[in-house]
């Protein structure tokens, strides 16, 4: 598990002026840096499709003449999230009817896929912000998980046969701590913060988040319920309040029974693994107008104004190398920057210029 652990990712693979203009590369910490090592693969991915795709290929190609191609050409989840308001309110997206690098509203913020990735967005045009708070819910069927990415650097796994629910408030509104309800199985990271702790409650259990990597699971029809816990501490506790709590460092696991118990064991379950293909932008070849229509279809940002005379079309000129779709849209502008080229952010519009506004 050392390769999902915070501190020992490699930032080699990272050039002098990203690091500069980032400030802080553990935000690119779920990006492969080493581009050259994904690129070597590529070839063999060509074969592959080459020998055993051509006849899915020929299909698709027949049947998406000039259309964009909905998520459920790539991946085999089953997944919808749902949300209600206060009001009572409700409405839903079916993920694999989403068109890929697309964001879509999704009452307190957009959400975006690519692959079986979801990534969560706040709005930005703070008029259409909701004042409600809502109540959400992911329910994934099918035979693979999705993984979901939110602004606040946690993210998650859900797996077949699960849905997990959570609550949005509205901006500016702090709870005393974030609940979350899991049904199935799921993995979690989830940094700890002591101003507002988050709380994950099951069936047959609670977990409060010490900040960790960790996996839960709890299916109705078992009659047991577990909390796996890879690294930092969780604090387990049972129907009858009875608490105990787990060390990653020692690869600690719960065992929960349905009337009641823990039962803390050592190193007997398997490591995980995040699937997280593609999850960059890569401008290389690229011209600016090119790079900012999949910019603003990808943060859910409605247009982009050039403020001056500026060169759109010549390739090549945005940024050279894969830049994480993990970062915020300010994150991201900041990187692609440059003396001659700025950013900024009105509304729900991006203004684009050769001098700093």
């Amino acid at each position: 598990m050392a390769d999902l652990e915070e501190d020992d990712y490699d930032y080699s693979g990272l050039d002098r002026l990203t690091k500069q203009k980032i400030g802080n590369p553990n935000i690119l910490r779920w990006v492969e840096m080493d581009t050259e090592k994904r690129r070597s693969k590529r070839p063999y991915a060509v074969a592959f499709i080459l020998l055993f795709g051509i006849g899915t290929i020929l299909w698709v190609l027949y049947n998406f003449q000039g259309k964009e191609l909905p998520a459920a050409a790539y991946f085999a989840a089953t997944a919808k999230i749902r949300w209600q308001a206060a009001g009572g309110v409700t409405d839903s997206l079916v993920l694999k009817d989403m068109i890929e690098d697309t964001a879509y509203p999704a009452g307190a913020f957009h959400i975006a896929m690519e692959k079986n990735q979801v990534f969560v967005f706040p709005w930005r045009d703070p008029a259409t912000v909701t004042k409600d708070t809502l109540n959400y819910r992911f329910d994934v069927g099918g035979s693979q998980p999705i993984q979901v990415f939110f602004p606040d650097s946690s993210k998650w796994k859900v797996f077949p046969g699960s849905d997990v629910a959570f609550v949005m408030y509205p901006r500016g509104i702090i709870p005393k701590e974030r609940q979350i309800a899991c049904n199935g199985e799921a993995l979690f990271y989830i940094k700890a913060n002591r101003d507002t702790p988050t709380v994950i409650k099951t069936l047959k259990q609670e977990v409060m988040v010490l900040g960790t990597l960790f996996e839960v699971r709890d299916f109705k029809a078992e009659d047991t319920s577990a909390v796996f816990c890879y690294s930092g501490s969780v604090s387990v506790k049972d129907s009858a309040r009875v608490t105990r709590i787990l060390d990653g460092a020692k690869r600690e696991r719960a065992t929960v029974q349905s009337s009641g118990g823990i039962k803390v064991s050592r190193s007997d379950f398997p490591d995980v693994t995040w699937s997280s293909p593609d999850l960059a932008f890569d401008f290389s070849n690229d011209d600016l107008e090119t790079a900012m229509k999949e910019i603003a279809r990808w943060y859910g940002i409605s247009k982009v104004i050039y403020l001056e005379p500026i060169d759109k079309k010549t390739r090549g000129m945005v940024f050279t190398g894969e830049i994480s779709r993990y970062l915020t849209l300010q994150q991201l502008l900041s990187i692609i920057e440059r003396d001659d080229l700025h950013f900024s952010i009105k509304g729900n519009a991006i203004l684009v210029g050769r001098t700093r506004p």
